[in-house]
């Protein structure tokens, strides 16, 4: 069970750190964005880790307190 969990925790890391990086590539073109919604779910989801890497590597999202609360 506990592998289970720390599966889920990987998968959706990688995940989040995908959607973040995709997004901010999406801004760069004016393309259409990932809803921030989207962002918070999928970090309160168990996708922290992924999250707060791309937001350093990135550099997306850094100015929205939302994200580090």
């Amino acid at each position: 069970m506990l592998a289970l969990i720390a599966l889920w925790y990987a998968v959706i890391s990688v995940f989040t750190a995908w959607a973040f990086a995709f997004d901010k590539e999406q801004a760069r073109q004016r393309g259409r964005r990932v809803p921030e919604s989207t962002l918070h779910l999928l970090t309160l989801a168990g996708g922290a880790a992924g999250a707060l890497i791309a937001m350093e590597v990135y550099r997306h999202k850094i100015r929205h307190l939302s994200f580090w609360v």
